[in-house]
């Protein structure tokens, strides 16, 4: 039997063969390996977190695509218990990484990786790293504070609450995210729709998606009418019909979503 063709046009033995080659034959591997799930890339992926190849600035690419990679496998279904403990592990050692965008990259990964995860002693390992970075003076902390809002930490709730503040608006829209899904205050959400009307298409694209994971009914007349294209707008609302109970009161959000399509 010849091996399944991936959807980039390379078969899932091409693609293992080119995790042996040059870093650049290695990068597109492990790109194409998250991209198209690979699941066979897995060990790969793994050894990659720890591929030597640095650049002259001191970065690790293929690091930090490896981690992308495990992020967008590992939050798929189908994987046993066995996987994320491997890939959570090896994620949370790559944090050591002098490489601020591994870091970076890490954090995200576990973000997506999170929901997936069950077994209590693996999330408590990644509360008690991840709360450890709200301490530090320059970390990715939208990815951070993203995926402990993904682990329901609770208890990081006042450290969050400070990065209300901060100076970049993207970490303060995450931790008002975080914020409201914690508590329901209107003031967090506030901040998110006032970033909706921003001048910054990427500043309004970002509260979007986040007004779509905050899943509150009351902000779908905003959503309706921000200046985005419909299929952003489409993608928000969808996520708030998804978050909603039976029991909801979802008519306005499906005639808004009808006038949409």
């Amino acid at each position: 039997m010849k091996p399944p063709v991936l959807t980039g046009g390379l078969d899932t033995a091409q693609v293992l063969d080119l995790m042996s080659g040059d870093d650049q034959d290695r990068y597109y591997a492990v790109w194409h390996s998250g991209k198209y799930q690979v699941k066979e890339a897995l060990p790969l992926l793994l050894d990659a977190l720890t591929d030597s190849a640095c650049t002259a600035l001191g970065g690790y690419p293929l690091r930090r695509r490896a981690c992308e990679a495990l992020g967008k496998l590992l939050a798929e279904p189908g994987w046993d218990e066995t996987a994320y403990q491997q890939a959570v592990s090896a994620l949370l050692r790559v944090l050591d990484s002098s490489d601020y965008w591994v870091r970076s990259e890490a954090i995200w990964a576990l973000g997506k990786i999170a929901p997936r995860v069950s077994q209590p002693e693996l999330r408590a390992d990644m509360i008690r790293v991840l709360r450890e970075f709200l301490d530090r003076p320059e970390e990715p902390f939208e990815y951070v504070i993203e995926t402990l809002g993904v682990l329901d930490c609770r208890e990081a709730l006042l450290p969050i609450r400070g990065f209300l503040h901060h100076p970049s608006a993207r970490v303060r829209c995450a931790a008002a995210r975080v914020v409201f899904q914690f508590t329901q205050e209107t003031a967090a959400l506030n901040i998110l729709l006032e970033n909706l009307a921003s001048h910054n298409l990427h500043l309004r694209r970002c509260a979007l998606l986040d007004l779509g994971e905050v899943g509150d009914l009351s902000v779908v007349p905003a959503i309706a009418r921000c200046l985005l294209p419909a299929n952003l707008r489409l993608f928000a609302l969808k996520q708030i019909f998804d978050r909603q109970a039976d029991t909801a009161d979802t008519l306005l959000l499906r005639q808004t979503i009808e006038e949409l399509l």
